[in-house]
């Protein structure tokens, strides 16, 4: 990793080299470059810059340097944590490290939010279980995603105007194999997909009840999100 440094402060970095941000910088700057190598503001020349990741420093003009930097690893005393680094600028090089300060302390949420970020996460339990699949009584797995159930709507609708299906009639199932289907065996399995759709609905209303009952925040996060009905 490299910096580039104007006057002792740090301009960019650090980065891998060769990064594009530091040329950018050198040109917004006025260094311009060419194959015979890098010029400063003045027109004077410079050394090429480096083809692979300088290890000491690299003086260019008008104050600025590609100094290496040195990283120092993280090992924070027992009860703090890293909250930020310290980018000291000597000798030649930049050493980054570690500064270490308590832990934050996160306070514990209140009743109501503690109520709210359980409630959620039961709606999305529930929503996760009815936008799916449904498996009947026979085994057979349906798509009831938010399209599978408009196709099913659509067809049961058309039945109840009178629609007379064909004698080949067949209804895909989740796996997108086509299923001999009666009308008999098609409202079977819409009727089956109601109720286990309204007995989850049930459900899930009443474990979002049983959560806005209790009074004890670290009772509610505890809260486990029941296995809901399939059928």
């Amino acid at each position: 990793m490299i910096c580039l440094v104007l006057n002792n402060t740090m301009v960019i970095g650090p980065v891998s080299w060769p990064d594009p941000s530091v040329r950018q910088a050198l040109y917004i700057a006025g260094f311009s470059e060419s194959p015979a190598g890098l010029h400063a503001p003045d027109g004077s020349a410079l050394a090429p810059l480096p083809g692979t990741e300088p290890t000491t420093g690299l003086t260019l003009a008008d104050g600025y340097a590609i100094l290496p930097v040195t990283s120092e690893p993280s090992s924070p005393p027992a009860g703090q944590v890293e909250i930020n680094t310290s980018t000291v600028i000597a000798n030649g090089a930049v050493t980054v490290s570690p500064v270490y300060g308590p832990a934050p302390v996160i306070p514990a949420p209140t009743l109501a939010q503690a109520q709210a970020q359980v409630c959620a996460a039961i709606e999305a339990s529930m929503n996760a279980a009815l936008y799916t699949t449904f498996t009947d009584s026979s085994g057979n797995t349906w798509d009831v995603s938010q399209t599978g159930r408009a196709l099913l709507t659509g067809a049961s609708a058309e039945i109840a105007n009178g629609l007379v299906l064909p004698a080949n009639f067949a209804w895909k199932n989740a796996a997108n194999v086509p299923l001999p289907m009666t009308v008999t065996a098609f409202k079977a399995l819409t009727q089956a997909i109601f109720t286990w759709t309204n007995n989850v609905f049930g459900a899930a209303m009443a474990a979002s009840a049983a959560v806005s009952a209790m009074t004890d925040p670290a009772a509610v996060l505890a809260y486990q999100i029941p296995a809901w009905p399939t059928s």
